[in-house]
């Protein structure tokens, strides 16, 4: 038992030893804790001696932020030769502000050898304003040799009104020589200040009460006037109203010449108004004359009534303004090599007027130099009795092949009349000079325009034809008593497979001209296509297939306002950039 006790005395002792070396470790860590504080923010309690390497890397950092902020704010603690060089240049732009500052206050500090030029001059535009002040407001530090002339007559005229209050007030300060005459009088009258403030006190509250009474009898004038108008006035309606528009609307002026305390249309309140004026909103039916009871009642409760009638009239199709080709909407492009035969026939010797089609193809010629990168050089444009047999076999056969190298686009655009035979099996162009009597031999056959072509071997074709082949002119009149108006169900197959082809409409149909475009419905809403429109996907290329897109939309919508079915039509690679490379 005696061991058994003697051990357990024994552990108590050691674990009560343990637990005192522990704390003597957390006091040591505290003191160490506040030790690193203190010389981290400059305490006169810093024993750098205890600090380790980086601690004591730390507090030499903490004692150079110090330093660098006491000669920035000019401190007398600063200890310049601690700064590093650009601290030293930062310090003493701080300096050179500070005495800025100071010489512009005016204060004791104030070293002007240090100043520039510049500051020098504000400086004593400073002090100017300063001295200035001072004379204005009678002070002791007033200069009077640093005034200007301008400047000595106010000073003088505020010494004088200082004065004046002085003697006025009885003040000791008062220097009598210095009033005029009358100032004088003034101040011998003000003898006795006290009595003066006194009456002068009563005068004016005698003068408000005598405003007040006035301005009670003023205001039972008016409510008198007032009151007799609104008995005897009488409401008065009047009716006004504007063009009714092409949705129906229309607005009704009413004008009541009454403080108006209910106006009601069909029974609608549209609630009072003191000026007796609205402006209200309304609608009429279509086709017939719709009536409008109104009723207004002013705030003696007299009533007055009138019965308004509104025909909205059944309207034609509306008139719409077209916006007028503007080649200058295109995006430019690079000139390239690139050929055009642009060819456009309005008036025919023999034949019915092709509408608009020479300035097709004159407004075309822009479009191909901007949109399509065609040199104008390199452009064969043909119209009207320049463009014969003759001189578009010439274009074809002569000019094209001297033109066309293999690496060489070829454009073909044609506004005009043209047929098929009556087997249907051969489409034809109609020159200008054509004789209806003599097609095969006066006009052109579509297949040997495709063999001078082929026979250039260009790189690519591109044709937009403004044509139809219904034996129709653009007006619907017949060219050839013996045409057939359905001859081919497809004009693709007319060209050669690798030939891009966009197409008025399809063989069956008639490509009309508009008088409100003035231009053939197809060429134009082609160069509005060019001009942007047609570039659906925004991405600043249009395509054959995205230009046949839009044709297809616009061209069949404005054929319908003339009654007719236009469906344009595409055949080769829809894939092929048009404008925009």
């Amino acid at each position: 038992m005696l061991l058994i006790k003697y051990i357990s005395i024994l552990i108590i002792l050691i674990s009560t030893n343990v637990s005192a070396q522990d704390q003597i470790e957390e006091v040591r860590q505290a003191e160490l804790r506040r030790n690193y504080n203190a010389c981290i923010n400059g305490y006169v309690t810093c024993n750098k001696s205890v600090l380790s390497p980086i601690e004591t890397e730390e507090s030499r950092q903490a004692e150079l932020r110090r330093n660098y902020n006491a000669c920035i704010n000019g401190y007398v603690t600063c200890n310049k030769s601690l700064l590093t060089s650009a601290q030293t240049d930062e310090s003493r732009q701080a300096e050179l502000r500070r005495n800025y500052n100071a010489c512009i206050n005016g204060y004791v500090t104030c070293n002007k050898s240090l100043l520039t030029s510049a500051q020098t001059d504000e400086s004593r535009q400073a002090e100017l304003r300063r001295n200035y002040n001072a004379c204005i407001n009678g002070y002791v530090t007033c200069n009077k040799s640093l005034l200007t002339s301008a400047q000595t007559d106010e000073t003088r005229q505020a010494e004088l009104r200082r004065n004046y209050n002085a003697c006025v007030n009885g003040y000791v300060t008062c220097d009598k020589n210095l009033l005029n005459g009358n100032l004088q009088t003034a101040t011998q009258n003000n003898s006795k200040p006290e009595a003066v403030n006194r009456n002068s006190e009563l005068a004016d509250i005698d003068r408000q009460r005598q405003q007040l009474m006035e301005e009670r009898k003023r205001l039972e004038q008016d409510k008198n006037v007032r009151e007799q108008a609104r008995t005897s006035q009488r409401i008065n309606l009047i009716v006004n109203t504007t063009p009714v528009n092409d949705d129906g609307d229309f607005i009704f002026k009413i004008f009541t010449n009454a403080d108006t305390a209910s106006l009601k249309i069909n029974g609608e309140e549209h609630g009072g108004r003191a000026d007796g004026i609205y402006n209200i909103k309304k609608v009429a039916r279509a086709g017939q004359e719709t009536k409008f009871i109104i009723v207004a009642k002013d705030i003696n409760g007299n009533i007055e009534s009138k019965t308004i009638g509104i025909t909205r009239q059944v309207s034609a199709t509306r008139l719409v303004r077209y916006a007028e080709l503007n080649p200058a909407l295109v995006k430019p492009q690079l000139t390239r090599d690139a050929v055009a035969i642009i060819i456009g026939i309005a008036d025919y010797k023999n034949l019915p007027r092709a509408d608009f089609a020479n300035d097709d193809a004159r407004a075309f010629y822009d479009y191909a130099i901007r949109g399509l990168g065609v040199r104008a050089e390199n452009i064969k444009l043909l119209v009207d009795a320049d463009a014969g047999q003759e001189e578009i076999y010439k274009a074809f056969k002569t000019w094209l092949p001297a033109m066309v190298k293999a690496t060489t686009d070829v454009y073909i655009y044609y506004s005009g009349h043209g047929v098929t035979t009556n087997d249907g099996q051969s489409l034809y162009l109609l020159p200008q000079r054509t004789d209806r009597d003599l097609i095969e031999e006066t006009a052109i056959a579509q297949n040997k325009i495709n063999a001078a072509i082929q026979a250039a071997k260009p790189k690519s074709v591109t044709i937009f034809l403004d044509s139809c082949y219904s034996g129709a002119g653009r007006t619907g009149a017949t060219l050839l008593a013996s045409a057939r108006p359905i001859a081919i169900k497809s004009t693709a197959q007319a060209f050669p497979t690798e030939f891009t082809v966009i197409s008025a409409s399809t063989a069956e149909q008639i490509s009309s001209s508009s008088n409100e475009l003035k231009h053939g419905i197809f060429s134009y809403y082609l160069m509005r296509g060019m001009e942007g429109e047609a570039d659906t996907n925004k991405d600043g290329k249009i395509t054959a297939g995205e230009m046949h897109t839009y044709l297809t939309e616009n061209v069949a919508r404005q054929a319908s306002l003339v009654n007719r079915v236009q469906q344009p039509q595409l055949t080769g690679d829809a894939n092929r950039v048009l404008v925009g490379r």
